[in-house]
């Protein structure tokens, strides 16, 4: 029996490609580390120490292979509800103290939280894959250095190997080869998927990039930095804001 979810390298790989059942999975075995330190949540006037085991031992079990996420808002919702979860327990307060979860973080003194961690790190990883060689793997996943016509990937969007085709070494003939050898119909009236480079455009637009200015400044590795490090401070503002 063909199984259509499988763990490799340490993440779920799905047969429909989201990055749900990962989520799930890193949160599920962040959870058993969290039980396990159970005696070292309730320790009293150690708070400092307890945020360091959080961001050492648990919040870096959740962020594996968080490169390879296409993130929904459902996803970010789990992931934040399972962080507020844990600082509240390093508080020592429960959802019945009505206490605000900007109010957590500020007593924690943690100026991000962690979706604002992985827009970061994920905008980094793009900026990594920017400057390396479009043929490689990763570049064609990101669809970095494609020269493809307007008119076929309107045609291409939907193909499950889109990524493949927009290698900018593919030529245009192969390109015409694929579309022909497509399954012919109608589009489906579900929206379309999300892809890595959807995320990769909405955290550029947060710091007023459009994509295209986003990959050139990536080719300059100390330039690509500060623009990430940038995003990362005005994270750290808004949070403030809120406090």
């Amino acid at each position: 029996m063909q199984s259509e979810d499988f763990v490799y390298l340490g993440g779920v790989l799905s047969h429909d490609l989201s990055c749900d059942k990962d989520v799930s999975r890193r949160i599920g075995l962040a959870a058993g580390i969290v039980r396990s330190l159970h005696k070292v949540w309730e320790a009293k006037d150690i708070k400092s120490t307890k945020v360091l085991l959080y961001w050492t031992l648990v919040q870096s079990i959740i962020l594996y292979i968080l490169e390879t996420w296409t993130m929904k808002e459902e996803q970010k919702r789990k992931l934040r509800v399972f962080e507020m979860t844990v600082l509240r327990q390093i508080c020592g307060v429960t959802w019945k103290d009505r206490r605000r979860n900007v109010d957590i973080l500020k007593e924690l003194s943690i100026e991000r939280d962690i979706i604002s961690v992985i827009q970061c790190r994920q905008l980094a990883y793009f900026g990594h894959v920017t400057r390396m060689d479009k043929d490689r793997d990763c570049c064609i996943y990101y669809g970095i250095g494609a020269t493809i016509p307007g008119t076929l990937i309107s045609k291409l969007r939907f193909a499950d190997d889109i990524s493949l085709l927009a290698d900018s070494s593919v030529g245009l003939q192969q390109l015409l080869d694929k579309v022909h050898t497509m399954t012919h119909g109608s589009q489906g009236k579900e929206r379309p998927k999300k892809r890595r480079i959807d995320n990769i455009r909405e955290d550029c637009m947060n710091i007023g990039l459009s994509i295209q200015e986003a990959s050139y400044i990536a080719t300059d590795r100390d330039m690509w930095r500060n623009t990430v490090w940038k995003m990362d401070c005005q994270s750290a503002r808004t949070l403030s804001c809120s406090m």
